[in-house]
């Protein structure tokens, strides 16, 4: 409401700037139809939201200004932490050299990166399970049972497979199910290891997924401990007949 009272205002007063704002409203206006919103999407417009923003901010006391700002700079601080430290991905792939032998079988999520990063001139087996590829039939559970008996690891490189699955437990009532119980402990699956970098010291989990994946994402190592039979698994995950 600020912002519209005083670019309207100055509108009035200098309709040059009108010429400002017609790139970012038709821009805002196109994108804003895509069915996929994401923030880098946006980035076209971050500059002319600088410069709103500023020009907003210029209206304030000066109290106010140099506590807005003061924040704005802490904010920026504390984002910029992520770059300080080494990615997870990176720290996740150094504790698998560290820790797992090459004869042990990792399990990936398909439509995600496995790990670990080639930092070192090893050959892991590295599995990956198609949790999306089809709905939660008996026959794909099956498929995810049998490879979570082979597995010796479950590594969970970002929240970008498993976290959209559990907001969609419609569609995925099961395999949400597995993910709900890999945490639990359930499946016999032990999480061993854990690597995060938040830039704001607090959890940032339920922001956008493109915003924390590609350069902080929370990585998640799983041992197979409890070596279950691929029946017994079948039996804990299949909780809900959604299909043939």
């Amino acid at each position: 409401i600020l912002v519209y009272g005083i670019v309207r205002k100055n509108f009035r007063q200098n309709g040059a700037m009108l010429v400002f704002f017609i790139f970012p409203l038709l821009y805002f206006i196109w994108i804003g139809q895509w069915y996929v919103k994401f923030v880098r999407y946006y980035i076209l417009l971050f500059p002319f939201l600088a410069i709103i923003a500023g020009y907003v901010l210029a209206k304030f006391n000066p109290y106010a200004r140099i506590v807005i700002s003061v924040l704005i700079v802490f904010n920026g601080l504390l984002f910029a932490r992520i770059y300080v430290a080494e990615h997870t991905r990176i720290q996740a792939s150094r504790w698998i050299y560290d820790n797992v032998t090459e004869d042990q079988v990792l399990l990936a999520e398909h439509w995600d990166d496995p790990l670990p990063i080639p930092l070192f001139p090893h050959q892991y087996q590295i599995q990956q399970l198609e949790v999306y590829n089809q709905p939660d039939t008996e026959a794909k559970i099956q498929t995810l049972s049998d490879g979570l008996v082979r597995g010796d690891y479950f590594i969970l490189s970002s929240r970008r497979v498993y976290y959209s699955i559990l907001l969609n437990r419609l569609i995925y009532p099961n395999t949400a199910g597995m993910y709900d119980k890999l945490f639990s402990g359930d499946l016999g699956y032990k999480l061993v290891a854990k690597f995060t970098n938040y830039p704001f010291i607090f959890s940032d989990d339920v922001a956008d997924e493109s915003f924390q994946s590609y350069d902080h994402p929370p990585v998640y190592i799983f041992q197979n401990v409890g070596h279950l039979s691929a029946d017994k698994l079948q039996s804990l995950i299949f909780t809900h007949n959604v299909g043939n």
